[in-house]
């Protein structure tokens, strides 16, 4: 009934004990979104999870320190540690987030704080049988939310936990060489379609150049190369 896949956390570290990262994944899950890109013509070569995509186009692929994404939408907001590079634990919080962008001292916001003090508390004494957590310094903030007055600084002030919100082209190009056409607050929206994408392009031995944007439209059809669903939304889905 379910699907495992795994991850060896610092391969070239010659140690008598690896760290090992586990993913478990329900296999009708899957087949669901299976079924919806058959449906619509499209046959995925392989699929990959929301918070492995944000990680993609936030962190850098070289980049050992811990790090928490926080994605904010409008109906949840996804809480992903990245450490290594990898993703090591997230989670989903249900909750209406434009009230508690209006609202920082609010129910939502008292909630919000309070689930992400557990989640650092777990993160920092779970130890047992696995290498030393490194102290997570850096909150990366993307999402519709994002980059709304005041949201960087409740999770500032709160996680005493310096917070900003994250560059989603980081891993794709330099702002030097090119500028998108897309504006910075809807790149909020786009952190797990460029992470689709980074993937996309490292399965085919290299980079994919530099973005461009053009219409699909709302049909969909062909073949992707990656695909990300939101547990629970089987009528969500990204494409790459």
């Amino acid at each position: 009934d379910l699907n495992f896949d795994y991850h060896v956390i610092n391969p070239e570290e010659n140690r008598a004990e690896m760290d090992v990262l586990v993913s478990v994944y329900q296999k009708n899950l899957i087949a669901t979104y299976t079924e919806i890109f058959k449906s619509a013509g499209v046959t995925p070569v392989s699929f990959l999870s929301e918070s492995t995509a944000m990680s993609n186009s936030l962190v850098d692929c070289c980049d050992d320190n811990p790090y928490l994404i926080i994605r904010l939408m409008q109906d949840r907001i996804k809480i992903v540690i990245v450490e290594n590079s990898v993703v090591q634990d997230t989670s989903t919080m249900m909750m209406n987030v434009a009230e508690f962008v209006e609202n920082f001292s609010g129910q939502s916001a008292t909630e919000l704080k309070s689930s992400l003090n557990k989640l650092l508390i777990y993160w920092f004494t779970n130890k047992q049988g696995v290498t030393e957590h490194k102290k997570i310094e850096h909150v990366l903030l993307t999402g519709e939310f994002a980059d709304n007055k005041g949201v960087a600084d409740f999770f500032e002030k709160n996680l005493k936990i310096h917070s900003s919100v994250g560059n989603v082209w980081k891993n794709a190009f330099s702002f030097e060489e090119y500028v998108p056409e897309i504006s910075k607050e809807d790149s909020m929206k786009c952190a797990v379609v460029v992470g689709l994408a980074l993937a996309a392009g490292a399965a085919r031995g290299g980079g994919f150049g530099l973005l461009r944007f053009r219409s699909i439209g709302p049909a969909i059809g062909g073949r992707v190369s990656r695909v990300a669903g939101v547990p629970g939304d089987p009528l969500t889905f990204y494409a790459a």
